[in-house]
């Protein structure tokens, strides 16, 4: 089984919450812990994972309680220059690779299932999905799952289907390699991947039981409540 590298991008403008610069949400306590103590913990013992590459931007303190998780841990300060761009400078090049928003507030052992799934599958592209219903709050890029299990379309302007992609996927070489190609376009991640899943790139999907991508104080209250209580179960 090939390894795995994880990159969590923390190098965004935080422009959502009201803040002072420079600061990265990815800082932001969600169930008294920092969202990226969170992140990786989740990912620092799997298996399969390889390097691990947090991007924040210059300037960024990282505070003294995230020491033990941010051993062996590549830190790299940069100031964006836009996800997809990111995203793609990120990976090295023969490695399938796990870009994950550094704001996903996700229930403890949710992003070590993906990366497994990930790992184990042929797939070319692994998109993480939740179940949202009828409830949508704007932002949301739905997925279309077909009866088989593979994915039909995503992007924000499908027709609601219930299900809605996290911030979180996986890209293996072929999908890289098509990546690098678009890179100078003005294609976001979304586009990108709306339109490789529309020339049949085989995707796995993912499912979450719930995850929140956190921009305002009302998605840190959203992120508790779902937090606390698999907490309190003894989920982390």
């Amino acid at each position: 089984m090939d390894a795995i590298d994880v990159v969590i991008l923390a190098n965004g403008l935080s422009t959502r919450l009201d803040c002072e610069p420079p600061y990265a949400k990815t800082l932001t306590a969600v169930a008294e812990r920092p969202i990226l103590d969170w992140l990786l913990s989740d990912v620092r013992d799997v298996p399969v994972v390889g390097k691990i590459k947090l991007y924040v931007r210059p300037g960024v303190d990282l505070p003294e309680i995230l020491q033990p998780v941010l051993d062996g841990v590549e830190v790299h300060r940069a100031e964006p220059a836009g996800y997809f761009r990111d995203a793609v400078a990120a990976q090295a090049p023969l490695t399938k690779t796990v870009i994950i928003d550094s704001d996903l507030s996700v229930p403890p052992g949710s992003v070590r299932s993906f990366i497994l799934s990930f790992a184990l599958s042929e797939c070319d592209l692994a998109l993480g999905y939740q179940y949202v219903g009828d409830e949508t709050r704007g932002r949301d890029i739905w997925i279309r799952i077909d009866p088989s299990g593979t994915v039909g379309a995503l992007g924000r302007g499908l027709q609601p289907t219930g299900f809605a992609t996290v911030g979180i996927f996986g890209w293996g070489r072929r999908a890289y390699d098509r990546a690098v190609a678009n890179v100078g376009s003005e294609h976001s991640v979304t586009k990108f991947l709306s339109d490789e899943v529309s020339k049949g790139l085989r995707v796995v999907p993912v499912p979450f039981a719930s995850a929140v991508n956190v921009n305002s104080a009302d998605d840190v209250n959203l992120a508790n409540d779902l937090l606390l209580p698999v907490i309190a179960e003894g989920g982390a």
